[in-house]
């Protein structure tokens, strides 16, 4: 029964998803623009399911894609906080994971992550409002590329506090400076110190989504962002996409699509790459 209504709600969303991508081709007459829809619908399913994705392969593809990478990583912060705040609602309600819990781990562990993410979130706009755009676009493509590898070697340490500062220092960096690169950081390196997948991917969502929201404020009052229809039509397909990965990482399925996860971050970390140095 369970896995009948999960099915109809996952084809309701998806068929509003495209709903809403034709209306905007309606209104806008740009095909880009109902793409976004659809794209922040994907990248939004994967990313509530299993803790990473959105910024990591949504960044790549909207750069591959043509847009500006000031335009794009705002876009990415903002939709991905939609995403990110509904998804923390459908996780607690799925018991993935408890963050309101002020006295439990799972709250300290999201707490801590918030903290150390914004002071990397911080450094990280102050240097890309320093750097050209084709500088960010390398170290972005350098960036997803290592992290797809390191999801593949699966390597597993001990649980301490310093590894998780240090964890949430890089993703918070990471996912300011390039959009992507914080849910591999964070839900992997949860993994890799032991912590369960549920728990790995609930804890991330809700820590991404403060991060996300002090990152994309940064960038709006630098004044850098020239573009928010991206920033809109990815929340629109993001906002659907959200109520659908919690219910993927309630039946545990997250962990069976690491892999396949990883090859794909890895090519188009290579193509965000090539890209960037006018190869391709």
């Amino acid at each position: 029964m369970y896995i009948g209504r999960f099915s109809h709600i996952s084809v309701l969303l998806s068929v509003l998803a495209v709903a809403f991508a034709g209306t905007t081709y309606l209104y806008t007459s740009s095909l880009s623009n109902s793409l976004l829809v659809i794209l922040g619908f994907i990248l939004a399913t994967i990313d509530t399911g299993i803790g990473m994705g959105y910024g990591t392969m949504g960044t790549p593809i909207l750069l591959i894609a043509g847009f500006s990478s000031k335009n794009v990583v705002p876009a990415i912060l903002i939709s991905q906080l939609f995403a990110a705040s509904i998804g923390s609602i459908q996780h607690r309600r799925y018991k993935n994971t408890n963050v309101l819990d002020l006295k439990g781990k799972d709250a300290k562990m999201a707490l801590t992550m918030i903290a150390f993410g914004i002071a990397g979130a911080l450094i990280a706009v102050w240097l890309a409002m320093r750097l050209s755009g084709e500088y960010i676009n390398m170290y972005i493509g350098l960036l997803v590329v290592s992290i797809g590898i390191v999801i593949l070697l699966k390597k597993r340490a001990t649980f301490s506090w310093t590894k998780l500062y240090i964890l949430s220092i890089i993703g918070g960096f990471n996912k300011a400076i390039s959009g992507g690169g914080y849910g591999p950081v964070s839900t992997g390196g949860l993994l890799t110190i032991g912590q369960k997948i549920k728990k790995s991917v609930g804890i991330t969502i809700f820590s991404i989504a403060i991060i996300n929201l002090v990152g994309f404020l940064l960038y709006l009052i630098s004044g850098s962002i020239s573009d928010y229809a991206i920033s809109l039509y990815l929340s629109i397909g993001a906002v659907l996409g959200s109520n659908i990965g919690p219910r993927i990482t309630r039946q545990e399925k997250a962990g069976n699509n690491l892999r396949g996860m990883a090859v794909l971050i890895i090519v188009l970390g290579l193509l965000t790459l090539l890209s960037a140095l006018k190869i391709i």
